[in-house]
C-alpha cells in the first residue's frame, strides 16, 4: 500500500473505476473534526480476522489482543530510554504512514495498534509491532 494523497476530497471520489486505485474514509482525520479521505495506489489494507490475528500473534509473543487492538507494554531502564525508543519508532511509523497509539509514563511505553482506515488489524500492524520489537532490543 502507498499513500499518494491525502485530504479532503468529495464522496463521489471515493471508488474509481480502475480497482487499483480507491478512495478510503479516513475516520481519524473525522474523529478530529477534519473530514478526509486518503488515495490508495495498490491495495488497501485489509482487515484480518480473529484466526489470522491469533495465528500472526504466535510470532510476537509479547504481544495481546485487547480491545479489537494488538497491545504490549514495553519496560525500559529509565525515560531517557523509553523516550527514545518512541523517537526511533515515530521515526519508522512515519515511513510506514501507520502510526501507533501509545501512551508514556517515566520508563513504560504502552501501544495499541489497529488500523483505523480497514477498521481493525491488517498487516501494516503487525509489520509495524514487528519492527518496534527490533527496536526495543536496541535500547
Amino acid at each position: 500500500m502507498i499513500v499518494i494523497a491525502h485530504g479532503s476530497f468529495s464522496p463521489k471520489f471515493k471508488k474509481l473505476a480502475d480497482t487499483k486505485v480507491a478512495w478510503a474514509r479516513c475516520p481519524s482525520h473525522e474523529t478530529l473534526g477534519r473530514p478526509g479521505f486518503r488515495l490508495y495506489v495498490g491495495r488497501m489494507p485489509s482487515k484480518l480476522s480473529t484466526p489470522d490475528i491469533k495465528a500472526k500473534l504466535r510470532s510476537l509473543p509479547s504481544w495481546q489482543l485487547k480491545k479489537k487492538k494488538l497491545h504490549r507494554e514495553f519496560k525500559f531502564k529509565d525515560f531517557v530510554q523509553a523516550f527514545s525508543f518512541m523517537t526511533a519508532c515515530a521515526l519508522v511509523a512515519e515511513k510506514m504512514n501507520h502510526h501507533p497509539e501509545w501512551f508514556n509514563v517515566w520508563s513504560s511505553v504502552m501501544v495499541d495498534l489497529q488500523t483505523h482506515d480497514a477498521g481493525g488489524i491488517t498487516e501494516l500492524d503487525f509489520t509495524l509491532a514487528g519492527k518496534m520489537e527490533k527496536l526495543a532490543k536496541k535500547f
